[in-house]
């Protein structure tokens, strides 16, 4: 759609609500916090989409973390073999 965003850390969205002393738990209190926290905040800064490099990047890294985590497990198991006593 456009819009700007910015993605607040839900612990400093709380602390906000606290210090507000908005302890009520509905859409519209939510709302209303939400849009005070940014009018208040100096220091937001503008959510940006991952490039699609970067998307690609965290998928091979995700996927080389999970190699190395089955070689890992594979070398315990070959150090340490189950005997199955039958």
């Amino acid at each position: 759609m456009g819009l700007p965003v910015h993605r607040a850390h839900g612990t400093r969205t709380r602390n906000f609500a606290k210090y507000l002393g908005l302890s009520a738990k509905t859409d519209a209190v939510d709302a209303r916090m939400l849009a005070l926290f940014a009018a208040k905040s100096e220091d937001l800064r503008l959510w940006q989409p991952p490039s699609k490099e970067t998307v690609e990047l965290r998928g091979l890294r995700r996927r080389r973390d999970d190699l190395a985590q089955m070689i890992r497990t594979e070398q315990n198991r070959f150090k340490h073999p189950q005997i199955k006593h039958e």
